[in-house]
């Protein structure tokens, strides 16, 4: 079975993309930790899930995007919403 060059493309989009955002994540989990606060770790969690939502849209400026990533949304407005009631 041979890829086509579009398969390829958007393979080595997703592999990119998932594959920075999970250096990203780590990288921002360590730090977040640092701080030792509730605030600031929901923070620091909520904003790479709700940046890697609007980067993925900008990029690929399909509306289909939103349905695999769903999950991104829920999880980082989630997070935001739990930081600004949070006492």
């Amino acid at each position: 079975m041979r890829i086509s060059e579009e398969g390829w493309r958007l393979l080595t989009f997703w592999m990119f993309t998932a594959g920075g955002y999970l250096i990203l994540f780590f990288i921002v989990i360590c730090l977040a930790f640092l701080f030792q606060t509730p605030r600031r770790v929901l923070l620091w969690i909520a904003l790479p899930q709700i940046t890697l939502v609007l980067l993925l849209w900008f990029a690929a400026g399909d509306e289909t995007l939103f349905f695999p990533i769903g999950a991104g949304w829920i999880l980082g407005l989630s997070l935001l919403l739990a930081l600004l009631f949070s006492h």
